[in-house]
């Protein structure tokens, strides 16, 4: 079962509710290709019985957007595909009231998969290649 995450509060409270578990992360976006590629094979992981103890998350970067204040009041929506490179708009009389996922994950392109155990990063890769996400989450279950 893969846990969708829509904010930071959910990002962080997953990874502490996890503990100890292995945590894989999928940031993708909906219009990105090789992100509808893997994601098939991203669920088929999270179903099978050898990885039941591993804690899937997945990040939409278009919906896990931080708002931001402009003069005080909230004005909008992070563009979370620009969150890497800058927002649109003038940023000097705006500040972030909730934390991007993406930006706060440094996530640079997509699909990225990120591997947490105790709330600390331990590997990622960026890409759709299916053998590289299956041999680093073979890796990281072993070493549990």
């Amino acid at each position: 079962m893969i846990v969708v995450i829509e904010d930071q509060d959910a990002f962080d409270q997953a990874l502490a509710d996890a503990g100890d578990k292995l945590v894989v992360v999928e940031f993708s976006a909906s219009w990105c290709g090789p992100c509808n590629t893997i994601a098939p094979f991203f669920e088929e992981l999270s179903e099978r019985e050898e990885n039941q103890n591993i804690v899937f998350l997945k990040v939409d970067v278009d919906d896990a957007q931080g708002e931001y204040l402009d003069h005080g009041h909230r004005s909008g929506r992070w563009n979370s595909n620009l969150g890497v490179l800058g927002m649109l708009g003038s940023t000097s009389n705006r500040c972030p009231i909730h934390t991007d996922v993406a930006n706060f994950c440094d996530i640079k392109c997509m699909p990225t998969f990120h591997f947490y155990k105790n709330g600390k990063k331990m590997d990622n890769f960026s890409g759709s290649s299916s053998e590289k996400l299956e041999q680093l989450l073979k890796e990281h279950r072993c070493s549990e």
